[in-house]
């Protein structure tokens, strides 16, 4: 799908930014920034390029930075005005107006709710009006009519790729952070070459374990490498065991596609290639049903539901031992599991072949702003704060009043983050570092990856077909080829 639309060529501008934080000469961005007048630039991902990390240590963003007419943010990582930028306070303070944020309603709009006071302390003008609201039901009906539009709006990675035509461009205002942000979450933010959200939560896989059952049983973590070593596992458990159905199999036809998305990016494929070319009739997608077929075949397979009784069950009542999942099944072993809990320990990912990825994302969600948003710019400054500042990301993840130790269910996307631990080492696990251990894999995630503009009508043709080679009634190879037959005449067409 394209993603033009009517502020294709007028994205959200850096000198619009700085406009509404009392910058009004346009030479002062020139000079500061030097900034050619060209607002398409394509994002460098994983370039050595400026990164803000220095100035954003010290409190100030690149935009306040250049506001305040101070070195290039490539200037600040060279040291340049490493503790204080002149003009920083005064240009926050210019900053006014109101915007309308909608959020998802729980655990998410609590969070920020409480940081909104940490950013009006940097931003005393900016009156944010915070709404829970359905997102994925209403954000796209409301930008189709353009009536109540909000400025911004929390959005699942996988709902961005529908409405990217309603989104303005923050190519050019997130350029200086894109070295320092999880390569994958910029690739998935990115249609047609432009940036058009920012990156909230990325969501690495991990392979969940019943420690103190491998223990009992012999069976060390470190041996697991493959998955060809976790099925071995798995029937050294069964034979021990003849209860026991050791590895999670996800059965909710819903979740399939995000599942089967993780084991694809793992190994550097997807869905469609860079150009937009159907790549599911592939080897890496044969790899993952032929081995998914190994497991039912050879029962060990526990065929459940994320999060449904039946899956809580088989935790608490040893049937499952292993779990390859999102982080956020660490939700599920904190607050859903009772004989089991603190039982749980997380490694990386085995691997598809000897010495292969062992890391993958499955999941996350980003912030968009609305082209057809009041005070887009304005909106900008919210979430660059939120989410790219010392002070704004250690309140969105750190403890808070909603987590006492911090969330401990998915991790920030700005790698600078990472320098200091924002979560507690979750009871759940026994007190492992689950912090240490999923920011490493989220550094090595693959960024050859992006959701399809159809990807949420993957259940009733990927869901349906995996649930098919769990009954026998597809071939590892019947499930590839007819699931790519059916995404090209149904939803390619």
């Amino acid at each position: 799908m394209s993603d033009k639309s009517d502020h294709e060529d007028n994205p959200i501008s850096r000198r619009e930014v700085l406009r509404l934080l009392g910058l009004t000469a346009a030479g002062a961005l020139l000079a500061a920034c030097g900034d050619t007048g060209q607002t398409n630039a394509t994002p460098t991902i994983g370039a050595a390029a400026a990164t803000p990390t220095t100035g954003a240590a010290a409190g100030v963003t690149p935009t306040e930075a250049m506001a305040a007419g101070s070195p290039t943010a490539a200037g600040m990582a060279g040291g340049a005005a490493a503790t204080e930028v002149p003009g920083a306070a005064a240009t926050a303070a210019a900053a006014a107006g109101e915007i309308i944020i909608w959020d998802r309603a729980g655990d998410l709009f609590n969070v920020l709710d409480a940081a909104i006071p940490s950013f009006n302390q940097k931003y005393p003008h900016i009156k944010v009006t915070h709404q829970p609201v359905d997102v994925g039901a209403k954000l796209p009906s409301t930008l189709a009519t353009g009536v109540n539009v909000p400025d911004g709006s929390f959005l699942e990675d996988n709902n961005i790729g529908p409405i990217n035509e309603h989104l303005y461009d923050i190519t050019d205002l997130i350029q200086p952070y894109v070295p320092d942000l999880v390569s994958y979450k910029v690739r998935v933010n990115t249609w047609n070459g432009r940036i058009k959200g920012i990156p909230y939560d990325v969501d690495p896989g991990l392979l969940y374990y019943r420690a103190d059952i491998l223990d009992q049983n012999g069976i060390k973590i470190e041996d697991i490498k493959t998955y060809d070593d976790l099925l071995t596992a798995a029937k050294t458990l069964k034979g021990k065991n003849p209860n026991m159905k050791p590895i999670h199999i996800e059965n909710d036809q819903g979740t399939i596609p995000l599942w089967i998305s993780m084991f694809l990016n793992q190994q550097g494929s997807g869905y469609l290639d860079d150009k937009g070319n159907l790549i599911v009739d592939s080897p890496e997608f044969r790899n993952v049903t032929t081995w998914l077929k190994t497991v039912v075949d050879a029962g060990v397979g526990s065929r459940t539901a994320l999060f449904s009784p039946d899956d809580i069950a088989a935790d608490d009542k040893d049937v499952q031992v292993f779990v390859p999942y999102a982080i956020w099944y660490n939700y599920g072993i904190g607050n859903l599991l009772k004989t089991s809990k603190g039982k749980w320990r997380a490694a990386r990912l085995p691997a598809w072949k000897a010495s292969g990825s062992t890391a993958a994302s499955m999941g996350g969600s980003s912030f968009v702003i609305p082209a057809k948003g009041k005070n887009p710019q304005l909106a900008w400054l919210f979430y660059e704060y939120m989410m790219l500042n010392p002070e704004g990301y250690k309140a969105a993840f750190g403890k808070n009043k909603i987590y006492a130790t911090g969330i401990d269910t998915l991790l920030p996307s700005y790698k600078p983050a990472y320098g200091s631990q924002l979560m507690g080492n979750p009871a759940g696990l026994g007190g492992q570092n689950l912090w240490e251990l999923a920011t490493g894999v989220a550094a090595d995630i693959p960024q050859n990856f992006n959701f399809p503009v159809w990807y949420n009508q993957l259940p009733p043709i990927l869901g349906a077909n995996i649930q098919k080679l769990y009954d026998g009634k597809l071939s590892p190879d019947d499930v590839v080829t007819q699931t790519a037959s059916d995404i090209k005449s149904k939803l390619m067409r």
